[in-house]
């Protein structure tokens, strides 16, 4: 990534300005995927101060991952549901005691600077029937901006999840604001 400071600076700002959608993004998955509730190790990745999904769904054990905890800490905006274990790290560094049989990221890779990386490291995370469920932005040049810094598309997602078997993909207007003018890549990921 050009800046991760720059990065970690809208993320703040933006969770500032939405502090109120606890739920949106919990609804979303779930709007997404089925059966998420019948797994019992979970990670959330790049869930934002919110802890992700884990408002709405519970589980045995709950792994909330995000590089940003320290500030959303020092800005206010962290809820934390009882159980859940919070993780300062990205996508690419995090390491979970145990393999995850599920793990989700809704709208956090775009913005992790090396979308390969992530993915590949998730996946060494998930147990090996485990699932991996996520959502990215994919964004033109015109359309990045000091958040979204990485220029991803369909080619290189499905070129990144060649050696792993994809068993859900959808390439659609983002679920949560269809007016947005880039595309979301939607996927549920298997190792093969």
């Amino acid at each position: 990534m050009k800046n991760v400071k720059l990065a970690g600076n809208y993320e703040l700002h933006y969770w500032r300005v939405h502090k109120g959608e606890k739920y949106k993004r919990a609804d979303a998955m779930m709007g997404m995927f089925s059966n998420l509730e019948k797994h019992k190790i979970v990670a959330d990745v790049g869930c934002g101060p919110l802890c992700g999904i884990f408002h709405k769904l519970r589980f045995e054990k709950m792994f909330a991952v995000d590089p940003l905890w320290a500030e959303y800490e020092k800005n206010d905006l962290v809820v934390q549901p009882k159980g859940v274990v919070r993780i300062k790290a990205d996508a690419q560094s995090f390491k979970l005691d145990e393999k995850s049989d599920l793990i989700v990221s809704f709208n956090a890779m775009d913005h992790s600077g090396n979308l390969k990386a992530s993915i590949d490291n998730i996946m060494n995370n998930l147990s090996p029937d485990g699932r991996f469920c996520f959502h990215v932005h994919m964004r033109t040049k015109k359309q990045l901006n000091e958040g979204h810094q990485m220029l991803i598309t369909e080619k290189l997602i499905d070129e990144i999840l060649d050696k792993y078997i994809v068993v859900n993909k959808e390439v659609c207007k983002d679920p949560l604001d269809p007016g947005r003018k880039y595309m979301s890549y939607i996927a549920e990921v298997r190792h093969g």
